[in-house]
């Protein structure tokens, strides 16, 4: 019997016992003496008193214990939802936690939760696949009960390269979701596991971590942040996409490249692809990149395969592709063909003589490209002013100018390393992603263009022309200069075996990599060496005249069109990134207002149709949604139509508004589409990923125009 009701049964049943022993006992009393009587009547107050003294003892005492009953009800009644922050005192640089988001599915027996890694600075830690290094982070659950597995999803990771070791992983804060699959719904679940992490800077550590949290699968309370952070990370892991329309893989053994090819309707931009193996077998095996060209919608890469085990075969083996684009994320699988997909030009072979060759004649054809005109401008106004100077002036004029081609290369060489070291993505060209950088060439171009021009002369000090003067009006420093701006001006370009060269490059050791690009600066400086090593060339050339002027306009015009063609490239960079761009070149005229539900309710009761959209700036799939639908015709049109009202809450940030709002409908994460009206009041929820055809049969549906 509970403590409670005992007390209660004492306390007020003890006025029956006094009633009855007062009035009723003594009756039985009536033969008796009245010595007897008042004997006994005074042994009964006497035992009534002890009694009530009792009562009031164990009242006090059981009030007092009233506290810690229910403070251990009410602890029971709340579960944990987090194991807490673990660290392992060995290993401080590090720590983790398992956090369950309250998300559930009774069908699926699955309760959602996430595992959440924190590194230091320049420490990293691994994907599924880590590479040629590494190893994947693991948790053995086989202590726990009543739990059938659990689910690890993957967020896309960063590439990294250090000393010739091409791995893949996480740096920072990384999330990774995870889903619990119970065995009984209606049973508690206890978890134990030893989660295994692996994590590296210049030495590398293996951290173990016991974990341990119990639940009811029924009874996880809903947190609102660890909602928000699951599904922040939900939307960096990749998953097959309807959008890729082909997906192929080739094997050739003998040069051990894997081949793959992916087809988007939509195209590809500026795509990053991984493979990692999906069968046992492929799952020890390493995928290097090497290469990727796109032709059409098709994208086109090729992997080094190669494996700790010594023996590589594809037979019957399917592999993962994963590709991050702008405002695209998919994974597909594919099982490896014999035959070769399209192999890319050049790497039939890896061999560093080749891609050094590669390398020189791409530099060599980088000196007639169209985007390198202001550089043939520039050299071909050296080669004018060498008329009448010594050979020796000639060679040291033109072997300076070929140094600053070569040191050009040897920065940028430097530059991409460096990014390559700190897991950031690199390409060539890759400074004029910077508007800085870009700014700053307009304004060299445009000075120098005006300056060809004849619009303005710069004056300098009398100390500087004496200066200037007595160093000669052909200094090798100014050579240099020219020469090192020249490579600058020509790194947009691309030209045959260019690519190539590059790819092996960027996915080679870093001795390869400066030996790849020294070939490309020797190849765009081969002009100047061949006058620097037969200065009799410039003889051959006409003789200084009034024509001189009219090429050196002729260059200043040049240079001008290459400012404008660098201004173009800096209006990428003024509004926002190009995804976001092309998103608000349109997104700005459909006039979205914030998520109310009471607006909802208002609009449909007045017969309008209403669409809703939840979003977050950074849900990759809810940017290719309106990309690919939401920004376009018919979809676009019809949203502009005055019986539409556009609604849009942003969970870009955590909101209880929005939190509340996808709970009621049973959603966790974004995106999240929803289309109401007067034939749909209870809404018509969208897929996840949106298509024109869905979109619009939903709106008619709610505008009760169609069955």
């Amino acid at each position: 019997m509970p403590p409670l009701l005992s007390l209660f049964i004492i306390i007020y049943c003890s006025p029956v016992v006094f009633l009855y022993s007062s009035l009723i006992a003594p009756t039985y009393c009536l033969p008796c003496s009245v010595i007897d009587l008042e004997n006994g009547m005074e042994n009964f107050f006497r035992l009534q008193t002890r009694i009530k003294t009792v009562i009031t003892l164990v009242s006090i005492l059981f009030l007092a214990g009233l506290p810690f009953e229910f403070a251990a009800a009410s602890t029971h009644a709340q579960p944990a939802t987090e194991t807490g922050w673990l660290i392992n005192a060995d290993h401080p640089h590090a720590k983790t936690r398992l956090v369950l988001t309250g998300q559930i599915d009774p069908a699926r027996k699955a309760v959602e939760g996430f595992l959440e890694i924190s590194l230091d600075k320049g420490w990293k830690t691994y994907w599924r696949s880590p590479g040629e290094g590494g190893i994947a982070p693991t948790i053995d659950w086989a202590a726990s009960s009543n739990l059938d597995h659990a689910d690890w999803h993957w967020p896309f990771p960063q590439q990294f390269e250090l000393l010739g070791l091409h791995t893949i992983g996480y740096k920072g804060d990384t999330v990774i979701p995870l889903t619990f699959h119970v065995k009984d719904w209606n049973q508690p679940v206890t978890l134990h596991g030893e989660f295994s992490l692996s994590s590296c800077t210049t030495i590398c550590v293996l951290t173990e971590y016991p974990i341990t949290l119990s639940f009811i699968p029924g009874k996880v309370p809903v947190s609102e942040q660890a909602l928000f952070t699951n599904a922040q990370a939900i939307s960096n892991v990749p998953t097959p996409s309807p959008l890729v329309t082909s997906t192929q893989a080739g094997w050739q053994a003998k040069e051990k490249l894997l081949t793959v090819q992916l087809t988007k309707d939509s195209g590809w931009t500026k795509p990053e692809i991984i493979v990692d193996g999906k069968t046992e077998e492929s799952k020890d095996y390493s995928f290097k990149f090497l290469d990727s060209h796109i032709d059409g919608d098709t994208l086109t890469a090729t992997f080094e395969v190669s494996s700790w085990l010594g023996d590589i075969t594809f037979d019957k083996q399917s592999v993962y592709i994963s590709v991050k684009d702008d405002a695209f994320l998919a994974e597909q699988a594919v099982e490896v063909g014999a035959a070769i997909i399209h192999p890319t030009e050049g790497t039939s072979s890896n061999s560093l003589l080749q891609m050094l060759f590669f390398a020189l004649i791409g530099g060599l054809i980088l000196n007639v490209m169209p985007c390198v005109l202001p550089v043939l401008g520039m050299k071909l106004s050296s080669v004018i002013s060498a008329q009448g100077l010594e050979r020796r002036q000639i060679r040291g004029q033109f072997l300076a100018s070929s140094a600053g081609i070569l040191v050009s290369f040897w920065l940028l060489a430097s530059f991409l390393l460096a990014l390559k070291l700190t897991g950031s993505a690199v390409g060539w060209g890759i400074q004029f992603q910077n508007p800085w950088f870009i700014g700053f060439m307009v304004v060299i171009t445009t000075v120098f263009g005006a300056n060809m021009l004849g619009l303005f002369e710069i004056n300098l000090s009398s100390n500087t022309n004496t200066w200037l003067a007595s160093k000669g009006g052909h200094s090798y420093s100014g050579h240099f200069v020219q020469g090192m701006f020249a490579t600058l001006l020509a790194t947009p370009c691309s030209a045959p075996f260019l690519g190539t060269a590059i790819a092996f490059a960027l996915a080679a050791s870093s001795i390869e990599m400066f030996a790849v690009f020294t070939a490309l600066g020797i190849g765009m400086a081969l002009p100047w060496i061949l006058v620097a090593t037969f200065p009799g060339l410039a003889s051959f050339l006409p003789k200084p005249g009034p024509w001189m002027k009219r090429v050196k306009q002729l260059f200043g015009v040049m240079m001008l069109l290459t400012s404008v063609w660098l201004l173009s490239l800096l209006g990428n960079f003024l509004p926002a990134s190009s995804v976001e761009k092309s998103i608000s070149s349109t997104a700005q005229e459909l006039p979205w207002q914030p998520l109310s539900e009471t607006l909802i309710e208002q609009s449909v009761g007045e017969g309008k149709t209403v669409f809703v959209d939840i979003t977050a700036a950074w849900c990759v799939t809810c940017k290719a949604n309106k990309v690919g639908v939401i920004l376009k015709d018919p979809v676009y049109s019809t949203l502009k139509k005055g019986d539409i009202v556009l609604v849009q809450g942003d969970w870009t940030h955590p909101s209880e508004t929005v939190t509340s709002f996808l709970r009621k409908h049973n959603r966790y994460g974004v995106p999240f589409n929803i289309v109401y009206g007067p034939n749909a009041p209870q809404g018509i929820a969208l897929p996840v990923i949106l298509s024109k055809s869905l979109v619009m049969d939903a709106i008619a549906k709610a505008q009760g125009q169609s069955d």
